[in-house]
C-alpha cells in the first residue's frame, strides 16, 4: 500500500474517532484487517490504526 493510501486512512480513522462515528471507525478496522490478511508480507495496518487509536485516546 502506498505510504499516501496508508497516511490517508490513518486520517480518516483519527476522524472517525475525534467525532465518535463508531461505526465509521468500525467500518476502517475491519478494512484494515482484510488488507491485512489478503497482504501477508507488508507492515501491519491494523497496527498502525490501534496506535492511531491509542493517541486519540491519550488526547481526549
Amino acid at each position: 500500500m502506498a505510504r499516501s493510501e496508508r497516511a490517508r486512512i490513518v486520517a480518516q480513522y483519527r476522524a472517525a474517532k475525534d467525532v465518535g462515528d463508531l461505526g465509521w471507525g468500525l467500518e476502517l478496522l475491519l478494512a484494515a484487517v482484510e488488507y491485512d490478511a489478503a497482504h501477508p508480507g507488508e507492515p501491519r495496518l491494523m497496527d498502525v490504526l490501534r496506535n492511531a487509536g491509542a493517541d486519540v485516546k491519550a488526547v481526549a
